[in-house]
């Protein structure tokens, strides 16, 4: 319980400086010392991993390890922090505020993939939709009117030139309305379902 203790005190010496750096603008320098912080109540954390009886120290050293995950990106790492002090016997109000916690990594862990799925979609949208949609235009030019003469075959490359150039406004347009984020929202909701499921079972 000492040695507990002892590390508890170097993590918020350490998590106070990286506020301290964070208020200064050293961005880098507050979240290398936020994972010292965080390293340092992990394993005070982890030291009362098993003892039930130190409630409510265990879980209040799950629940600060948990947040300075957060703090670092660790998703992971809050959840099983988070999932191993609801695990024992913390009392009502902390384990109310444990369970805020984890509907707040959740949320964040959502919008980090969501970040991700918007870089997809506009690669999707920027790339690979106009391509998709000159070749489907082109194909069916092809076989519709057949090149024989110059003049046709002038007329093709124009008709391939304009459904590019339509292909290229339909994509600037698409992107930068809202229109496609209505159908793309129900591929992003059925992906956040799977991933917050994935967020359950693995913590």
């Amino acid at each position: 319980m000492k040695e507990a203790a002892k590390l508890h005190r170097e993590a918020m010496d350490y998590a106070d400086a990286a506020e301290e750096e964070r208020i200064r603008g050293n961005k880098d320098k507050s979240l290398s010392l936020a994972r010292l912080a965080l390293d340092k109540e992990t394993q005070a954390a982890n030291l009362v991993a098993d003892s039930d009886a130190l409630e409510p120290t265990r879980s209040v050293l799950h629940r600060s390890a948990a947040s300075l995950a957060l703090e670092c990106g660790e998703y992971r790492l809050a959840e099983k922090l988070i999932g191993r002090a609801l695990s024992g016997e913390p009392p009502d109000e902390i384990t109310e505020e444990l369970r805020e916690l984890y509907s707040h990594v959740c949320d964040v862990g959502l919008q980090n993939a969501e970040s991700r799925m918007s870089a997809w979609d506009f690669l999707f949208f920027s790339s690979i939709l106009p391509f998709v949609w000159l070749l489907f235009l082109s194909t069916i030019a092809w076989f519709i009117f057949p090149p024989v003469s110059p003049m046709e075959k002038i007329m093709m490359i124009s008709f391939v030139f304009i459904s590019l150039s339509s292909s290229i406004l339909l994509e600037r347009f698409l992107t930068s309305s809202r229109i496609f984020h209505k159908p793309m929202g129900f591929f992003r909701g059925a992906w956040f379902a799977v991933y917050k499921r994935d967020l359950l079972i693995n913590r």
